[in-house]
């Protein structure tokens, strides 16, 4: 269960080699990720540009959904830097949201587990 009410649940439970298969292609992508950022504070820049914006999108929610970033330094650093800027705490679910995108993912999950 993570902060936001929303508790991290495999892509496609019955087949766990599955989510095995996608949670080692999330890791290669983050370790890709993690060898492009060097001493700036993003990539490859020292200003936020599109790479961040597209790349932020996704990453910062990884540990939402149960990957954790803990084994990527850099990147974790990143998704710190992103959120600390005041436009992009603006574009983040509030604690509602997340609440109510977990119930329509439970429910639409529950549909199609039948």
């Amino acid at each position: 269960m993570t902060g936001l009410g929303f508790k991290p649940r495999s892509l496609v439970t019955p087949e766990i080699s599955e989510f095995e298969k996608v949670k080692k292609n999330v890791n290669t992508v983050l370790t890709f990720f993690e060898g492009l950022m060097d001493n700036r504070p993003f990539f490859a820049s020292n200003d936020i540009t599109l790479a961040d914006s597209v790349a932020g999108t996704v990453v910062v929610l990884m540990p939402l959904i149960g990957v954790s970033l803990d084994d990527f330094p850099k990147i974790k650093a990143w998704c710190d830097r992103l959120m600390s800027r005041p436009s992009w705490q603006q574009t983040q679910f509030t604690e509602a949201q997340m609440a109510v995108f977990a119930t329509r993912r439970e429910k639409f999950l529950a549909k199609s587990e039948v």
